[in-house]
């Protein structure tokens, strides 16, 4: 594991999590993502109109630092967020 110095001393770096989403996963992240862009938010904006999140928290979803991927609940609320419509299965 990389180090690098501190005031301290050496200190090891932050592995990354190995993602397990998909290469379909990805792309809905990657479109997600490009409709942030259109709609000329920031990640804090985003984290803000879901609230209870930080930029950071935005961050690792569009980065993919999530063990299993981030949740559909996540990914709804993000969408909802940067303005797309959601389709909604009807029940049965």
């Amino acid at each position: 594991m990389p180090r690098h110095k501190s005031p301290r001393g050496p200190m090891l770096m932050p592995r990354r999590v190995a993602s397990k989403i998909s290469e379909e996963g990805q792309a809905v992240i990657d479109q997600l993502i490009c409709a942030r862009h259109r709609a000329g938010m920031t990640q804090q904006q985003v984290a803000d109109e879901i609230g209870g999140l930080s930029s950071a928290n935005i961050a690792d979803i569009e980065c993919g630092r999530h063990r299993n991927g981030p949740s559909i609940t996540r990914l709804v609320q993000y969408a909802r967020a940067v303005g797309l419509d959601i389709i909604r299965i009807p029940e049965e």
